[in-house]
């Protein structure tokens, strides 16, 4: 469990630094789109259609970093709640063997 924990952490960082990388690449991108403008701005009816483009990128970036961390935390949630469950259950086991063997230990 710790291991396939683990794992999910190192994926989920890999997959975080992949999309920061992603959203500063685009922003670079805007900012220099912004700063400079070139022959398709001016060809083009809206000469913000670069910038939408890059800022609806960045935009679906991150709503994909959300949903991505929002299904992690469930998962691990979920992981949590298994693990009271499981250890609820050791527990009352542990209890109904040290009886047993109690009472067992009793009739000799």
């Amino acid at each position: 469990e710790k291991k396939k924990l683990s794992l999910s952490k190192d994926g989920t960082a890999a997959r975080i630094r992949y999309l920061e990388n992603m959203v500063q690449s685009l922003q670079v991108k805007l900012k220099k789109a912004q700063a400079q403008p070139d022959t398709e701005k001016v060809i083009s009816k809206d000469p913000n259609d670069v910038n939408n483009d890059y800022a609806s990128e960045i935009d679906s970036l991150a709503k994909a970093l959300a949903d991505s961390e929002l299904k992690r935390a469930q998962l691990i949630d979920g992981f949590q709640t298994e693990r009271v469950q499981f250890i609820t259950q050791f527990t009352q086991m542990n209890d109904v063997l040290k009886q047993f063997m109690y009472a067992e230990s009793n009739q000799s």
